[in-house]
């Protein structure tokens, strides 16, 4: 079996949205499978939709609690994520991303009061 993910970067996402960096991201994979789209059959969690040339596609609300595969990508990539999360901790040490992996936690938020966003926070996602 063959593993991919992509990130999508904080500026991409506070600019153009959620909806757009996970189109990006799904289509990003895809490409780095190097996967024929009509000899492929994608499964997709939640919303999520692969580029039309994908055309067989199925997307499953609840998707990572109904199919292996699905649940398998996810933990992939928030493993992957996770790992990201921790070598930026280096960079950042104050934020703590090492112990609570950029997820709003009451650390986290601390953090981000004491010491303001960092140049990698996602301002669409900060609390008011």
């Amino acid at each position: 079996m063959r593993v991919a993910t992509a990130f999508i970067s904080h500026t991409t996402i506070d600019t153009r949205g959620m909806a757009y960096a996970l189109r990006v991201g799904v289509a990003r994979v895809l490409d780095k499978l190097a996967i024929t789209p009509v000899h492929c059959r994608v499964l997709l969690d939640g919303t999520l939709v692969a580029p039309r040339a994908f055309t067989h596609q199925e997307t499953i609300i609840g998707g990572d609690e109904r199919e292996l595969l699905i649940a398998l990508a996810s933990i992939a990539a928030k493993t992957r994520r996770d790992t990201h999360m921790e070598a930026l901790a280096h960079r950042f040490p104050t934020y703590g991303f090492d112990i609570h992996k950029g997820y709003g936690t009451p650390a986290h938020y601390a953090a981000l009061r004491r010491f303001g966003p960092s140049s990698i926070h996602r301002m669409s996602f900060l609390p008011e």
